[in-house]
């Protein structure tokens, strides 16, 4: 083939139809020809393929931020559904507050001058919460200066043993370094004591707070390195009380107490634990299961003739249906507090076990720690919700469970209805509720409460001591975490400052009412883990392996 035939066909070659070009690849090809400087924060400016993808990321964004939200609302929703009752306090944020002020109990570490070392002031910057944990252990400290350094007269021996666990305690959460100081110069002291106790004698029924101040000893790791003599001091009285015991005696101790004195021995003296009933015979004692400890650690019930978890559970049956009895209250709910007709908040149920003008003994305030302490087993509604299958031997468990919330809720109304100079001590001696038939001398020497629930008769004994109706208000937030209950703790805590320079103090006041008092304002890293813990009736902390 010639030269020119070659360039003929070449030139009479139909040109290559190329692909047609889409609309957003033209589009893109006439961005890209625009220069290097494109704003691409601004969406209009990417090409309209990247456009694409770009609105679904801005999409799925949204739907992220959008759930979070919904998520955040309904935690909140949740908080005040659990928080319901707060109109009985209007000032949330009460903790925060009180410890922006200068309080009765703050800066009083130079009260007293009987201690042989210098305290020094302390910037105390801890706020809410904490704050009150501090005053706590001022009310502690200001109260034990007190009795002990100007009472000379008083046997110190039963308060020193009573109060020793409760000191244990704040000494190994405290903040404070002169509370810290002090506690420790303090606990030197008792373990001073109780060494040479034997030489006079010591009493068994003091067993309680030895045993307890012994598992902390044992079982705490800076108490054990500060005080590296103290488990051998006691676990020496323990052994003098155990070979001194006699029948009466065993009688006058708890179960638990005998039963938490077998294992000491056991593990105190190496001795095997299948031995231990032909060692021990003459502190012989039932097994008690968990249930049974549970139980145990309060052992208060109206029914003298209960025995086991089984019993316990038909007599709270019969408190239901034959003693529990309902009572309106005039008080005033906030405009914005919506109340259910079928629970309505106004409406308190209590416990009438008298025979006499319905006059109700405050003591029925114990039944709601008993039950929440048996229902729960030491756990929160979180925790029990995630193992249901751990309280399929609880009868009633919902049902029971609000019965005890209501009796709590109407413990604090005794509490907060009878504020008054009059009520010494705190907590009124009897209570009559209003739908008790009274007339002429029926009111002599009775007070109507703040909000005409009931009448009562003021305490007049000048002495702080054990409080049932605190110890129930705690089990009820431990169990709920609703800051309801906090603030009521909060609230009791304040009155009780309020009587510190005006009243004498019994020995549960050191190791009962002021440990629930300290135990409500720690943090869960402080706390004591109720599934590992119970608290018996005169405030000391068993363990719940026994």
């Amino acid at each position: 083939m010639s030269l020119n035939e070659s360039k003929r066909i070449l030139k009479n070659r139909k040109p290559r139809v190329n692909a047609k070009t889409s609309s957003v690849e033209a589009e893109d090809d006439k961005k890209t020809k625009v220069g290097n400087k494109i704003d691409t924060k601004d969406i209009r400016n990417l090409p309209v393929s990247l456009q694409r993808g770009k609105s679904n990321h801005k999409w799925l964004a949204m739907m992220t931020v959008l759930g979070a939200l919904l998520l955040k609302l309904l935690n909140e929703y949740n908080n005040r559904m659990k928080n319901k009752d707060t109109f009985y306090t209007h000032n949330v944020d009460a903790f925060l507050q009180y410890s922006k002020n200068n309080t009765f109990l703050t800066h009083l570490d130079g009260h007293y001058k009987e201690y042989p070392f210098e305290l020094y002031p302390e910037n105390i910057t801890f706020m809410g919460s904490e704050y009150i944990k501090y005053d706590v252990e001022e009310a502690f400290l200001y109260t034990w200066e007190e009795y002990y350094f100007n009472n000379a007269n008083v046997d110190k021996i039963d308060y020193i043993v009573e109060a020793l666990d409760t000191k244990l305690l704040m000494f190994n959460n405290t903040q404070s370094n002169n509370h810290r100081v002090k506690l420790e110069y303090l606990i030197q002291q008792d373990l001073a004591i109780i060494k040479y106790a034997k030489e006079f004698g010591i009493s068994p029924s003091v067993l309680g707070g030895l045993l307890s101040s012994y598992n902390l000893f044992e079982n705490e790791t800076l108490l054990k390195k500060s005080f590296p003599d103290g488990a051998t001091i006691l676990n020496e009285q323990i052994l003098v009380i155990r070979n001194n015991l006699h029948s009466k005696d065993l009688q006058e101790n708890d179960d638990l107490d005998i039963q938490f004195l077998n294992e000491h021995i056991v593990s105190a003296s190496g001795v095997d634990a299948k031995n231990r009933s032909v060692k021990h015979q003459d502190l012989s004692s039932k097994e008690l299961n968990i249930n049974d400890i549970y139980l145990k650690s309060k052992e208060y019930h109206y029914d003298n003739s209960i025995v086991n978890i089984s019993h316990f559970w038909q007599s709270v049956y019969d408190i239901k249906i034959n003693n529990t009895k309902s009572v309106n209250s005039t008080i005033q709910l906030r405009k914005k507090t919506k109340v259910k007709k079928s629970n309505p908040l106004n409406k308190l149920r209590y416990i009438d076990i008298s025979t006499q003008d319905d006059a109700v003994d405050v003591s029925y305030c114990k039944l709601p720690s008993s039950l929440l302490t048996v229902l729960t087993k030491g756990y929160d509604e979180t925790e029990i919700s995630k193992n249901k299958n751990l309280f399929d031997d609880v009868p009633d468990m919902k049902d029971n469970y609000g019965y005890a919330m209501e009796l709590v809720r109407s413990c604090y109304h005794i509490f907060m209805e009878s504020k008054v100079p009059l009520n010494k001590g705190g907590v009124p001696d009897r209570i009559i509720f209003m739908d008790a038939a009274l007339s002429g001398t029926d009111f002599d020497g009775l007070i109507l409460s703040k909000y005409g629930s009931f009448y009562f008769k003021p305490s007049t004994v000048d002495i702080l001591k054990n409080d049932d109706i605190l110890e129930s208000i705690y089990y009820a937030f431990y169990a709920s975490k609703s800051k309801t209950f906090h603030l009521w703790i909060f609230e009791i805590f304040q009155h009780y400052a309020s009587l510190l320079d005006e009243c004498q103090y019994d020995k549960l006041w050191f190791s009962h009412t002021l440990k629930y008092l300290y135990l409500s304002f720690l943090n869960d890293k402080e706390g004591i883990d109720h599934k590992r813990v119970v608290l018996t009736k005169n405030g000391h902390l068993y363990p719940t392996t026994i």
